[in-house]
């Protein structure tokens, strides 16, 4: 079962609950919701404008990733994805444990530092992003 909305740091148990019914016929110990740490890295420490940026991410604990997770390029003092603003964006289109994809950036600004971020579908959360 894939866990985006669940609260990291809280405490769930699975319950099985008998068809059409609020009946429950068993249920798991508790278990604790961690972070889902991924290694993001770009192929290059600094390109030319409009050159394309090749990102990679891998799940660091082996776990399957969603296609409509995306990898945003921000600025690189950005920290609050409520309100980010991106440079480029892309959805991942990724169902394995890794991947790679490219960025075409012609909004860069030359002489600024960006970051790849990786980003949980439909939602503000960054599980990795690139130094």
């Amino acid at each position: 079962m894939y866990t985006p909305n669940f609260i990291v740091g809280s405490r769930y148990k699975a319950v099985y609950v008998l068809e059409n019914t609020s009946m429950g016929l068993g249920e798991s110990t508790s278990f604790v919701i961690l972070d889902h740490p991924l290694t993001v890295t770009t192929n290059k420490n600094s390109y030319f404008i409009g050159e394309t940026v090749v990102v990679s991410f891998s799940s660091d604990v082996g776990a399957t990733l969603r296609s409509n997770d995306r990898i945003y390029i921000v600025p690189e003092d950005e920290d609050d994805y409520s309100r980010m603003i991106s440079i480029a964006d892309q959805r991942t289109f990724q169902t394995e444990s890794s991947g790679t994809i490219n960025l075409y950036t012609p909004s860069y600004m030359v002489g600024s530092r960006y970051k790849a971020v990786y980003i949980i579908e439909s939602s503000t959360r960054s599980l990795g992003e690139s130094t």
